[in-house]
């Protein structure tokens, strides 16, 4: 599997797109979609520095249809970075709890801690029973909102450079304030999602979907920002199908879960994926 860095990174500069604005918009379900029409753009200009995609036909789509082979190395590891999103940057952020969790699996199948000056961080050996392995990681730290990572293929291999970016609770507080929103996080969860080629790059044009059972989530395009990333707030707690397409193609669905704030620590949440062609 391909390294992670691009089409995660675009989803943490989208971070910034969500946690700069908010809205009293209605969806058709209790999630609250933003409107980013009343978002400075120059949030994005500063914070990614690129307008990388935009305009852009030069998308990959080799992986269009495939899927993920029927077996996989024995055991892999799953390495990357835990990172501030300060609005502007993403900066290592370090002493952060990674936990690895195996899909369908409650209870952590690997947890470390991220390096006390880079943030960088590596898992255990995970066995894979030599079955593609479908993985997400949750990361914790006092005073920051726990984020989730759901990748989105199995893995067959070893997969490096995961950005894991965290917002801290004083940076979300203080945009609630400014825009009255409020992001009910005993109950609900904040969503990232980016629709990408088969080499991770994010796709001008891109549509996006999202549903609990029969329920849609109302999703909000930030192509403005970036393209290709889309956004939802007060997410009620549960599992959610996202999906995607472009032009003719539909891209295979991905199930992550929108998490309500831990009890243990209060702390509200994020949780990020994305979707792509096929198998790459």
């Amino acid at each position: 599997m391909r390294k992670l860095s691009l089409t995660l990174f675009s989803v943490a500069v989208a971070t910034s797109a969500v946690v700069a604005c908010g809205s009293d918009s209605a969806s058709t379900s209790d999630a609250k979609a933003i409107d980013a029409k009343a978002i400075d753009a120059k949030v994005f200009l500063d914070a990614a520095g690129s307008g990388s995609g935009s305009g852009s036909a030069n998308y990959d789509f080799t992986c269009f249809g495939h899927t993920a082979p029927a077996t996989a190395a024995a055991s892999i590891t799953l390495s990357g970075t835990s990172d501030e999103f300060k609005l502007s940057a993403l900066t290592p952020l370090p002493s952060v709890t990674v936990e690895t969790y195996k899909a369908g699996n409650a209870t952590a199948v690997n947890t470390v801690t991220s390096d006390a000056t880079t943030g960088a961080f590596a898992t255990g050996t995970l066995d894979t029973g030599a079955l593609p392995y479908s993985a997400y990681l949750r990361a914790l730290k006092s005073a920051f909102r726990t984020t989730y990572v759901y990748l989105p293929n199995p893995a067959i291999a070893n997969l490096s450079q995961i950005p894991v970016p965290l917002l801290s609770n004083a940076t979300f507080m203080q945009v609630e304030a400014a825009l009255q929103v409020h992001q009910d996080d005993a109950n609900k969860g904040v969503l990232l999602l980016a629709i990408a080629d088969c080499t991770l790059k994010p796709i001008a044009g891109a549509t996006a979907t999202a549903h609990q059972g029969s329920t849609n989530i109302a999703l909000t395009d930030l192509s403005m920002f970036l393209p290709g990333t889309f956004a939802a707030l007060n997410v009620p707690d549960g599992e959610v199908t996202v999906g995607g397409s472009y032009g003719s193609m539909t891209f295979p669905t991905v199930t992550i879960r929108a998490y309500k704030a831990p009890a243990a620590s209060g702390e509200g949440t994020i949780t990020s994926t994305a979707v792509v062609p096929g198998f790459y």
